[in-house]
């Protein structure tokens, strides 16, 4: 493994990371984007400088390294594997973190036109949209929402496990399960598809 670090707003540091990746290991063969970020605001509190931070590490930052990573793989001639974190905030709006689903339903809607696009190279795009998972920007989630609408620290953390059909959050090994398959030879006819890990938050 390497760690190569990078401005996800800035698409030449991800020119540079494909190319150190591939000088590494020879080739490129899965692209997981998972990095991103999220600011819970209310709608009309929302500013220029919140939006251009969100919007550029989730959104032009998962467009533009599936870009590279797929240049990267048609050149190869071998196929390939994408698979992008989205979220079931990017199955709808969201009062309180409105710019974080507006960059999570841009994932999905990058998903279906990439794979379209490389399906004749082989190269599957597929997105996945985890519910509640206990990580650090879930606790920041529960610790804004707290801060900004008093409510206690854990309360609108169980309120939204409350909505879940399957009454508890997700393991993150959960979530990985689902990327492995994607990522793995048993997920060959899987393309342009969006996979909610959620306990049937959501079910479209």
């Amino acid at each position: 493994a390497i760690a190569v670090p990078l401005n996800l707003g800035e698409v030449g540091t991800i020119r540079t990371m494909i190319d150190q990746v591939v000088e590494s290991f020879d080739s490129l063969d899965i692209l997981v984007n998972n990095a991103g970020l999220v600011q819970i605001n209310p709608f009309l509190d929302v500013t220029e400088d919140e939006w251009d931070r969100v919007i550029d590490v989730n959104l032009k930052g998962t467009f533009f390294c599936l870009q590279a990573a797929a240049r990267q793989m048609e050149k190869q001639g071998e196929g390939g594997r994408i698979i992008s974190m989205s979220s079931i905030s990017g199955r709808g709006g969201r009062a309180d973190s409105s710019v974080y689903a507006a960059s999570k339903m841009g994932i999905i809607s990058i998903t279906r036109s990439a794979a379209l696009a490389l399906a004749k190279h082989n190269i599957l795009v597929n997105a996945v949209c985890p519910g509640i998972v206990p990580t650090p920007m879930w606790d920041q989630i529960d610790e804004d929402r707290a801060r900004l609408f008093g409510y206690e620290a854990g309360t609108a953390r169980a309120a939204l496990v409350e909505q879940v059909p399957l009454k508890r959050v997700a393991d993150a090994e959960e979530v990985a399960a689902v990327v492995a398959f994607l990522a793995s030879s048993d997920a060959s006819f899987i393309t342009g598809q969006a996979i909610n890990v959620d306990g049937g938050m959501e079910m479209d």
